[in-house]
C-alpha cells in the first residue's frame, strides 16, 4: 500500500511540474489530478481486498454473457 502511494504521489508531482511549465489552465490541472486520485483510490481498493477479491473471476462474471451470447453456449 505504502509502494503504491508512493508511486501515485510521485506521478502526482511529476504531472504538477509538467502542466505548470506548459501553462495548462487550472480545469486541466483539476481534471489531471483528479482522474489520478480515482485511480488511486481504485489501485489502493484493489491492494485492500486482493484476499477477498480475484480478479479473474470478477472479469469471467463480467463476460460471460457476452461469450455466451457470441458462442450460443448454455
Amino acid at each position: 500500500m505504502i509502494a503504491v502511494t508512493i508511486a501515485f504521489v510521485l506521478i502526482a508531482y511529476h504531472e504538477s511540474r509538467y502542466l505548470r511549465s506548459h501553462r495548462r489552465s487550472k480545469r486541466t490541472v483539476r481534471l489531471v489530478l483528479g482522474f489520478l486520485t480515482f485511480l488511486w483510490l481504485l489501485a489502493s481498493t484493489v491492494v485492500l481486498l486482493h484476499g477477498r477479491f480475484s480478479l479473474g473471476v470478477a472479469v469471467t462474471d463480467l463476460f460471460k454473457p457476452l461469450q455466451q451470447l457470441l458462442f450460443i453456449e448454455e
